[in-house]
């Protein structure tokens, strides 16, 4: 499983009152 993958597993399946938010997934996330 690539990092992208689980971002992007992340960003489809957020909660709806975070996936308003920009970027859905914080960037200390993104980064590992």
């Amino acid at each position: 499983v690539h990092g992208l993958q689980i971002i992007t597993f992340l960003q489809q399946n957020a909660h709806p009152r975070v996936a308003t938010r920009i970027p859905t997934v914080p960037e200390n996330v993104t980064d590992q």
